[in-house]
């Protein structure tokens, strides 16, 4: 599509041509001649924009994009004229305009894309090695005093382009010469192979339009040296406008994708306007009337039938005259055979068979000297197809296997349990089924992973594989007898946790210890459960804290002056959730005192020692109220130990009280009002948070109105987290 769009675009038949160039063609790869910064560059795209827009309508779904440059602007050229070759300009300095080339590239890219258009694939130059009175450049496959390298001026563009783009910059083509031969000046220079992410080339040169089989040995040489990468065919044509066009097209595409093994054929040109001088192209247009000419059956016999994403599988024969290959689609669901008849005197009877495709239904499509790619009949049954002297006949083919996947299963539901999460869901109803595959993820819509290694045979499972307070997403989907596998269940949530554990939310030990215990066998002395002073004068508080009457101490006249080190440690129960803080008061007078630690266990069983610590008499008095201490706990996820440890300096005024412990945070997930269960009060706490917030942040729906809708969204989303 590089010349006479306007053609196109203005045509009183274009509604019917854009049905013959893509519909029937079943085009899937379009290529665009870069014209940014150039006379009638704005319309060309506009043009392209229209003609790409129309493609894709007809086939019903995107068409790729290759974007090719005959010329830089002027003002980068050499002779400052797009035509008549030239090369890069030199700057002031004397150095090719690399850079200046470069950013071209990327300010194309720009331009294009506002009008819709996203190449997928980019070739800096249309045939670097070719000197053309029309738009053309020349470039070296490395630096000479009179030519710009193309290594150097392909790396500068991949440079900028991974700069400005990052992962969404096209793919870029390296090579697109004149002829295979032509290219590996170009490929073997390049600076890193990496950067190119296939390799393109025309097929000029030796006169393969009328003989076909010329270009044999180069092909098979170049995919040898080149074939790690895509290859692509991006240019070439060479009709008569008569017999055997069509069969000569046909047998350079067979070669092309079964010797070269090609991943993309693309014709020179889809259109072309001026047939009276120069006859090209798939179909020939003047202002009012078009032409569908000889080649556009023979490309026909591919170009409908094998689309992107489909593989060429093996093939064989045993009679010289017939060539033939095969492609599936990637459901293996259909499968597409074209065989040629080069002999030009004898038919041949090709008997075929199908290893592994199970035959259906099929129509075999056929071009002779006196069909072009009719449709002849069907073909459900594999046996012989009369292949007429000199024809191509393209088999498109169903298979009768199952292709239709169950019923996503429904009614998923996601139970915590501690250290587990049982799912259920409905039973399946496919006479066919086969069993049920379960998903689980980190995050709600991607990353999932098969949790079974053989399909679930009921519609229950239990995940024991699973951290407590960690919230996981399940999906389900089911599995038929030949293995087609439905779409994903709805999305089922939980986290699970473990209900016997008791979850801190304070200590004021008005009614004994509680959770709390004494350690023994780690300590030598234990902590004191009081109300009013301690045993021992000028030292400790003379109660509980802020006028409580119960508190806990460490009494430490027990070791009298010997009592240096001695140790008494109080734990905690288990404590789960998340986002935590810890505050308690304490209560440090005498002039004896030693040190406080608060130790914290993680979740994998390790103590972490004195993450808060107080050595020394912090109070002048015992009637001195109490100081409150916070211990920020949020590096430490999932269940969690807290141990208070009091170490004695030595002698009987060291005594130290700690009163009112408390976790702050979300000790339970969903636990708004700090309760220790998660029900329906915590759902009201959550709806008076939720209706004092701005209306901008919480309006869902964006009327500015917060009711019903946004709150079913937001407890949905409540649910789902907690």
């Amino acid at each position: 599509g590089a010349w006479y769009d306007n053609l196109l675009v203005n045509h009183p038949d274009k509604n019917t041509l854009y049905d013959l160039l893509f519909d029937q063609l079943g085009l899937d790869i379009y290529r665009v001649r870069n014209r940014h910064d150039q006379d009638g560059a704005a319309e060309y795209m506009s043009n392209c924009e229209e003609i790409i827009t129309a493609a894709q309508a007809s086939l019903g779904q995107p068409i790729k994009v290759l974007m090719s440059s005959w010329s830089p602007p002027a003002y980068l050229k050499s002779n400052d004229s797009t035509s008549g070759g030239g090369t890069l300009k030199k700057d002031v300095s004397g150095d090719y305009m690399y850079t200046e080339f470069a950013q071209w590239w990327a300010d194309s890219l720009t331009e294009w894309s506002s009008y819709g258009i996203n190449a997928d694939y980019i070739s800096i130059q249309n045939e670097p090695d070719w000197e053309a009175t029309w738009d053309s450049c020349r470039f070296g496959g490395t630096e000479t005093d009179t030519v710009a390298g193309y290594n150097l001026a392909f790396e500068e563009v991949w440079q900028k382009l991974d700069t400005e783009m990052d992962a969404s910059m096209p793919k870029m083509l390296a090579g697109e010469s004149v002829g295979i031969p032509g290219s590996y000046k170009y490929l073997n220079n390049l600076i890193n192979t990496d950067h190119a992410y296939g390799y393109a080339h025309h097929l000029y040169g030796i006169g393969s339009g009328d003989e076909p089989d010329n270009y044999i040995i180069p092909m098979t040489d170049f995919a040898a040296a080149f074939g790690s990468k895509p290859l692509f065919q991006t240019e070439y044509q060479k009709p008569t406008m008569a017999w055997p066009d069509q069969l000569n097209l046909a047998m350079l595409l067979h070669n092309s994708l079964i010797f070269e093994e090609v991943t993309a054929y693309l014709y020179w040109d889809l259109f072309w306007g001026n047939a009276a001088v120069n006859p090209k192209g798939l179909i020939n247009l003047t202002p009012t009337t078009y032409t569908i000419n000889p080649d556009y059956y023979g490309f026909k016999h591919f170009s409908a039938f094998i689309h992107s994403g489909w593989q060429r599988i093996d093939t064989w024969s045993d009679n010289a005259d017939l060539r033939i290959s095969a492609y599936i689609g990637p459901n293996d669901h259909q499968l597409t055979v074209v065989l040629i008849n080069t002999n030009d005197t004898e038919t041949v009877n090709a008997n075929l068979s199908f290893n592994g495709f199970s035959l259906g239904d099929g129509d075999v499509y056929r071009t002779s000297i006196s069909e072009n790619c009719v449709n002849v009949g069907n073909y459900n049954t594999p046996g012989v197809i009369q292949m007429p002297p000199s024809s191509v006949v393209t088999l498109s083919l169903l298979s009768d296997a199952d292709y239709d996947p169950p019923a996503a299963p429904a009614q998923l539901t996601a139970v915590p349990g501690n250290e587990t999460v049982a799912l259920q869901w409905g039973d399946n109803t496919e006479p066919d089924l086969a069993g049920y595959n379960i998903y689980r993820s980190g995050t709600p819509q991607t990353g999932y992973t098969k949790l079974n290694s053989s399909l679930l045979t009921t519609s229950q499972y239990d995940d024991n594989d699973v951290t407590n307070y960690t919230s996981y997403f399940y999906v389900v989907t089911a599995v038929d007898a030949s293995s087609n596998e439905s779409e994903n269940s709805n999305l089922a949530a939980a986290a699970p946790n473990n209900t016997e554990l008791t979850q801190l939310t304070g200590a004021d030990f008005e009614s004994g210890f509680g959770d709390w215990v004494n350690i023994s066998g780690l300590d030598t002395h234990d902590w004191s459960l009081n109300s009013g002073g301690t045993s021992t004068g000028n030292t400790g508080p003379d109660g509980g804290a802020d006028g409580s009457q119960w508190y806990v101490y460490l009494e430490s006249s027990y070791g009298g002056a010997d009592s240096a080190g001695d140790t008494a440690i109080l734990l905690g129960p288990p404590i789960g959730g998340f986002n935590r803080d810890m505050t308690f008061d304490y209560h440090m007078f005498g002039l004896e005192t030693g040190t406080l630690n608060v130790d914290v266990m993680d979740y994998q069983g390790t103590w972490h020692e004195a993450v808060w610590t107080l050595s020394g008499m912090q109070q002048t008095s015992s009637s001195d109220p109490y100081l409150q201490a916070t211990v920020n706990l949020e590096e430490y996820t999932g269940i969690i130990q807290i141990r208070f440890r009091a170490v004695a300096a030595g002698g009987i005024r060291g005594d130290m009280a700690v009163d009112n412990i408390e976790v702050k945070g979300n000790t339970v997930y969903g636990d708004f009002d700090i309760d220790n269960i998660v029900n329906t009060d915590d759902l009201s706490v959550f709806a008076e948070y939720w209706l004092t917030q701005d209306c901008i942040e919480l309006d869902l729906n964006e009327d500015c109105v917060i009711n019903l809708n946004e709150f079913a969204e937001l407890a949905k989303n409540w649910q789902v987290q907690f």
